[in-house]
């Protein structure tokens, strides 16, 4: 059950504002690193490309383990009040699906960077 963030508890919680920036700089990467390797299977293209990928899914993996770290070090039993005032959400955190998608990420965008390291070192 997912309900949006209003402007108050976004405001209230600046960590929910810090997360979506590190989203958002972390989709920008690995987009950009997506293209490139897909640009890469039918065209040659050169050392600096590749090391300007591997620069970018390393970026990547940071920007996603900081989310994963901002969210994880702001766990814990909350109240969510909604607009209506008869009712709020009270929530408690642990380890979901959305988490271990984020670890996951975080270790493919990681090996992907590695394994990118190889062609960026060739001569």
């Amino acid at each position: 059950y997912c309900i949006p963030y209003s402007e108050s508890q976004l405001s209230q919680n600046d960590w929910l504002s810090k997360a979506q920036i590190f989203v958002a700089c972390q989709m920008v990467f690995a987009f950009v690193s997506l293209l490139l390797l897909c640009i890469s299977t039918c065209y040659r293209i050169g050392r600096s490309a590749w090391i300007v990928i591997c620069f970018m899914l390393l970026l990547s993996t940071l920007f996603q383990g900081l989310v994963f770290v901002v969210h994880r070090d702001n766990c814990g039993d909350s109240v969510f009040p909604i607009e209506d005032p008869s009712y709020s959400i009270v929530t408690s955190c642990d380890r979901g699906r959305g988490a271990s998608s984020a670890i996951a990420a975080c270790c493919f965008y990681f090996m992907t960077a590695v394994g990118s390291i190889y062609f960026a070192c060739r001569k």
